[in-house]
């Protein structure tokens, strides 16, 4: 859902809240669980966002399989940074949630520290090697002036914390509401048919 946030669909909206169903699933699985489902969505976003890298990789190689693979190789490394964010708030979380008793101070610093970790993974990810900085959650708010004005002092990664932030808040916000059992209900058949469909992938 995140990466209709993006041209060419341009559903910026969608970035405040594309995360929770992904994070509602990484929250209640294991360390594996919760960086294999980050690796999948992380390889699906970019896979969709950057499909014009097949092409553009054929027309300078010669080969469709080559150009593939690269591609792939590519999507794989970029999703390795959505693992890895995945597994450190399912690990944070339950060290938090076992050193805090009070859920509400554990779900603040789990809220800060995860939005703080999804900037440090862009980060480096914009710089590490020779760098690659397409497709960072925050350039989604382009046409959202209101937002986008705040690049101005923290650059693109201040965006993409309110993004993450947001979609944080907005779980637990979720996650404690009685009266949201219909949204509530409609999460757990996400995570049911995601396993379903990652089962019978296998």
């Amino acid at each position: 859902m995140a990466v209709c946030a993006f041209p060419k669909i341009n559903l910026f909206f969608l970035a405040w809240v594309a995360f929770i169903p992904l994070i509602f699933v990484i929250i209640r699985s294991g360390l594996k669980g919760s960086f294999f489902y980050g690796l999948i969505s992380g390889f699906v976003f970019n896979a969709v966002g950057l499909y014009w890298l097949v092409p553009m990789l054929k027309f300078n190689t010669g080969s469709y399989v080559q150009a593939v693979t690269a591609a792939c190789a590519l999507w794989m490394y970029l999703a390795l940074y959505w693992g890895i964010w995945c597994l450190y708030l399912n690990f944070s979380q339950n060290i938090l949630r076992k050193t805090l008793k009070n859920y509400l101070y554990s779900n603040t610093l789990i809220i800060l520290f995860g939005s703080c970790m999804w900037v440090l993974l862009e980060y480096i990810r914009t710089y590490f090697l020779t760098g690659f900085p397409w497709m960072l959650i925050g350039y989604s708010q382009f046409k959202f002036t209101e937002i986008i004005q705040i690049a101005e002092f923290t650059g693109v990664y201040g965006v993409s914390f309110l993004i993450i932030f947001c979609n944080l808040c907005f779980y637990f916000w979720i996650s404690t509401q009685k009266g949201n059992k219909y949204l509530y209900t409609a999460l757990v058949l996400y995570r049911h048919g995601f396993n379903i469909r990652s089962s019978q992938s296998i």
